[in-house]
């Protein structure tokens, strides 16, 4: 792994991070502090940095990170279990959903480029491109459902369609990359 793959690992991370714990803490109606950002954003290295030691499968690595952004949401940002799932879900699945979109279009464009210098300006471009459509994504999903919707949300079962949905198109994204 080259220099530049590292940044911008590490820069997608903490961009991540960023916007899972605003995302949450703003769907919710929780105030945010930096200690909240600190937190999951060192637990989100840590859960790279095992996966990619291990060699664990996406899928797997996807299901932690959901299981510990669930964890921020309950105990630290305080929220009740159900607004800590949905919370959780949607800012998994958007960012994956955004990531995936553009890496779909990636893997058609940039097989065919040879120059050094052009490929990393457009993997810097499609990051750029990928960060924007998560935060347009977040920002619609927080102007169209108010914390007072999540925090009252008691019933688990409307949860069961977008879990599948998510775990199915991961699995799929998943077995897409390892060419099966």
């Amino acid at each position: 792994m080259d220099y530049f793959s590292i940044g911008l690992n590490i820069f997608c991370l903490i961009a991540q991070g960023i916007m899972h714990v605003y995302f949450c803490a703003s769907l919710t109606g929780k105030k945010q502090k930096a200690y909240h950002f600190a937190i999951y954003i060192f637990i989100f290295f840590i859960l790279d940095w095992i996966a990619s030691k291990f060699s664990f499968p996406w899928i797997i690595v996807i299901g932690i990170e959901l299981l510990i952004l669930y964890g921020v949401n309950r105990f630290i940002l305080g929220n009740r279990p159900s607004a800590s799932w949905v919370a959780a879900i949607l800012a998994n699945y958007i960012s994956q959903f955004s990531f995936g979109l553009i890496n779909s279009v990636e893997a058609v464009i940039f097989p065919r480029v040879t120059n050094t210098l052009l490929l990393y300006s457009m993997v810097t471009a499609a990051t750029a491109v990928s960060l924007a459509i998560s935060i347009a994504c977040y920002t619609s999903v927080v102007k169209s459902i108010s914390p007072e919707e999540i925090g009252h949300m008691t019933n688990m079962g409307c949860l069961l369609f977008p879990v599948l949905f998510f775990f199915t198109a991961e699995l799929y994204v998943s077995a897409s990359k390892d060419g099966v």
